[in-house]
């Protein structure tokens, strides 16, 4: 009933949800503390190197100067920066970074439990519990320079043009929002393939070294880490992955070169 009377039609999906990453997040870390991980924040890998079999890493992190880790394993979900510490590696990854914004408006009437989204138009909609209105769909922020995008505290810019196209096709969905005051917009870079689908597995030429990356991290990511576990303890998955392993675009880069 919250929709406008001209959208006639829609398609219910009811496994379809969402959630605060903000929350989630800090719950994985909890959890992977609580079975043996440590996690080290504001860390750079400076350098990665194969060495007797195993990899060198150089971490450098504020306050603890550098120091290096020796690794069996290395697992690579960097995200935007996933084709930065590939290429230390050795490996060449097609990553390209791409800027989205999000808004979320002033608390309003909860009138939706579930997320919105549009088959012909870039939206997405969700309402939080406490009724603020988060909307986005894929509208495009301004990337930094070229040299700015390696930098880990770097930040997309707003596109105020992009911001009004995205209000506007929400307002057009969903009415009540035309009402309300927008708090604030951020924005968040994600990384993508040529081929948009996902990084995910071993590869050929760095025993040891794999990567996930790319198509939709947040919501898939769980899967991506159950699959990399499989290949890593077992050598094999519940899934296939073959469709997706980092050598797929390998004849594509000795064509370029």
């Amino acid at each position: 009933p919250y929709l406008n009377d001209t959208i006639v039609g829609a398609l219910h999906c009811p496994d379809e949800g969402h959630c605060n990453p903000r929350l989630l997040t800090h719950g994985y870390a909890r959890k992977a503390e609580a079975l043996g991980a440590t996690v080290k924040t504001q860390t750079t890998v400076t350098r990665m190197e194969r060495a007797g079999g195993r990899w060198r890493l150089a971490l450098a992190s504020s306050g603890e100067g550098e120091r290096v880790v020796n690794a069996d394993v290395v697992v690579n979900a960097a995200g935007t920066w996933s084709a930065h510490l590939a290429r230390m590696a050795g490996v060449e990854l097609p990553v390209y970074p791409i800027a989205l914004i999000i808004s979320v408006t002033e608390k309003a009437p909860v009138v939706m439990q579930h997320l919105v989204q549009h088959v012909g138009r870039k939206l997405s909609l969700k309402q939080v519990d406490d009724g603020n209105l988060l909307i986005g769909g894929g509208w495009l922020a301004r990337l930094p320079p070229e040299p700015e995008q390696l930098r880990l505290d770097y930040r997309a810019a707003l596109d105020p043009g992009e911001l009004q196209k995205n209000l506007a096709t929400a307002i057009g969905v969903m009415p009540l929002i035309g009402d309300l005051h927008v708090l604030r917009c951020w924005t968040g870079t994600t990384g993508l393939t040529p081929d948009q689908l996902p990084i995910i597995g071993a590869s050929a030429g760095a025993p040891g070294f794999f990567t996930a990356v790319g198509g939709s991290g947040f919501t898939y990511g769980p899967t991506y880490a159950r699959l990399l576990s499989e290949l890593i303890l077992r050598q094999e998955t519940s899934f296939p992955i073959a469709p997706y392993s980092p050598d797929r675009f390998a004849g594509d880069r000795q064509a370029q070169g």
